[in-house]
């Protein structure tokens, strides 16, 4: 199994945004469906994905969530029209 880190910080272009991943497993087996993905700021995800695990028998990820606000990166603000409220 490849370990990951929950929540790293990442520097682009367009700002400076917190991912974080977090794990979701299955309750009977306790082995690992899906992922899901959280960009934005600490405190305010602005595009959110669920991803299955190589163990899932889904094999297709979803958006959740996307959304362009003040506070979605933690530097500047990202222009409507690049994101969007799904």
């Amino acid at each position: 199994m490849t370990n990951y880190p929950e929540q790293v910080i990442i520097k682009t272009d367009s700002g400076i945004f917190h991912l974080k991943i977090t794990s979701h497993k299955n309750r009977g087996t306790q082995i690992i469906d899906s992922y899901t993905i959280g960009l934005g700021s600490r405190d305010n995800k602005c595009v959110q994905l669920s991803v299955p695990s190589v163990y899932s028998k889904s094999k297709t990820g979803t958006l959740i969530w996307v959304k362009a606000e003040e506070n979605c990166s933690f530097e500047k603000y990202i222009e409507k029209g690049l994101a969007y409220h799904m």
